[in-house]
């Protein structure tokens, strides 16, 4: 939350749900997209697991070896992703 004191146009998050219980994951993520529809601000999530944060996503981006494998809206996406082992 710190983050967000200073009003940036762009937030950057890595593995923002890394470690949290589902009650305060979803807190984290409901207060994310309150900014987001607020205040009009981009936020770019890295993680491991999309699942986690598909919910929050419109638009998602794949790296695999450093390159941009897959990007677009996250319906499109949807269809060319497995990610089974996240929960």
């Amino acid at each position: 939350m710190l983050a967000l004191a200073h009003r940036p146009d762009l937030l950057l998050f890595d593995e923002p749900s890394s470690g949290l219980d589902p009650v305060v994951r979803r807190d984290i993520l409901e207060a994310i997209i309150r900014t987001v529809v607020d205040e009009g601000r981009t936020v770019f999530f890295s993680s491991h697991c999309w699942m986690k944060l598909s919910a929050v996503s419109d638009h998602v981006a794949m790296m695999v070896g450093g390159k941009v494998v897959l990007s677009g809206p996250l319906d499109t996406a949807k269809e060319s992703i497995t990610d089974s082992h996240c929960v």
